[in-house]
């Protein structure tokens, strides 16, 4: 991933509670991605 992914992938996730499965992950970040 370049520096750019890691960016949008972080502010996709921005507020997201931890630990949190890859499906919850998905759907949270989806329509903030």
């Amino acid at each position: 991933m370049t520096t750019r992914d890691d960016m949008r992938a972080s502010k996709a996730l921005q507020g997201m509670d931890f630990p949190a499965t890859k499906d919850t992950l998905i759907e949270y970040a989806e329509p903030r991605g």
